[in-house]
């Protein structure tokens, strides 16, 4: 019996399978969290990239030359798939969807990093100083809009509109156009721009890190956001929340062919094991 990393080949069919148990559970794990988050607005699928697991040192000599035992599979990378989601139409003026590239960015408070969403579900809510007014996601982060040049918390709460736009100015509505600009309505008919949303493009989005509740942050490979003057090609569309982008179907595959290869990993294991004893019993 030829020898790898110190053991017995049965030993080496016995580890080789249990590296298939371990992958095949965790993309189980993946697969049922995809499903999961089948109505879950902004949600992105993540995908598996499993990789071959190769001897470092280990070279076996034959006829035809030296070439390496294979040791198993790993997953190598999970990622999150950013294609687009389909729309759902609202009655929410709050409601934002992006057609296209881009993130929504909302921070907890002023001094707090940056963190960015798909999910366009917001609302008006409190601050980080409990006043009322500021735009906020579910979980009550703020959205980031620029507004004369500085970017912060949109506040369209009845004393700062008038204090932005006059003592006569009383909100009516608040449209969000395709370029993200945000103007206010008022009950004269008045017309007022609020600013403009903030949103974030990144050469590399498969590789932010998922926080969970639809909110991602910056990782070594994604990189910082481009710079604000680079595009995001990415359209705001208002009344409109962005769905899942999970394919059931293809998810249901996924989990059948991983629960198989699962499976198939188990005998292995359970038929090394059967050999292991009858090697014990003849020694």
């Amino acid at each position: 019996m030829g020898l790898i990393d110190g053991g017995v080949s049965v030993l080496h069919s016995l580890w080789t399978g249990v590296t298939g148990l371990r992958a095949f559970g965790a993309s189980l794990d993946i697969t049922a969290d995809n499903i999961s988050n089948i109505n879950t607005y902004g949600f992105k699928g993540r995908k598996l990239e499993f990789a071959a697991i190769f001897a470092d040192t280990q070279a076996l000599y034959t006829s035809v030359g030296p070439s390496q035992e294979g040791e198993g599979v790993r997953i190598a990378d999970i990622r999150t798939d950013f294609t687009q989601g389909a729309f759902e139409t609202t009655t929410n003026p709050l409601d934002l969807a992006i057609d296209g590239n881009g993130f929504f960015v909302v921070k907890e408070n002023p001094d707090a990093p940056e963190l960015y969403t798909r999910a366009g579900n917001f609302n008006i809510g409190k601050d980080e100083n409990g006043r009322e007014g500021v735009i906020v996601n579910p979980e009550g982060l703020q959205l980031q809009v620029s507004q004369n040049g500085q970017i912060g918390s949109l506040d369209v709460s009845a004393a700062t509109l008038r204090r932005r736009f006059g003592e006569d100015f009383k909100l009516e509505s608040i449209a969000v156009n395709e370029a993200g600009v945000m103007t206010a309505s008022g009950v004269d008919s008045r017309v007022v721009e609020l600013g403009t949303l903030q949103r974030a493009k990144f050469m590399d989005p498969e590789a932010l890190l998922p926080l969970g509740n639809g909110l991602y942050t910056q990782s070594y490979r994604s990189g910082l956001p481009l710079p604000p003057d680079v595009p995001t090609g990415g359209a705001v569309h208002q009344y409109a929340l962005e769905l899942s982008n999970v394919d059931l179907s293809t998810q249901f595959v996924n989990m059948i062919e991983y629960q198989r290869a699962f499976q198939i990993n188990n005998r292995i294991v359970g038929t090394s094991d059967e050999i292991l004893q009858q090697l014990i019993r003849i020694a």
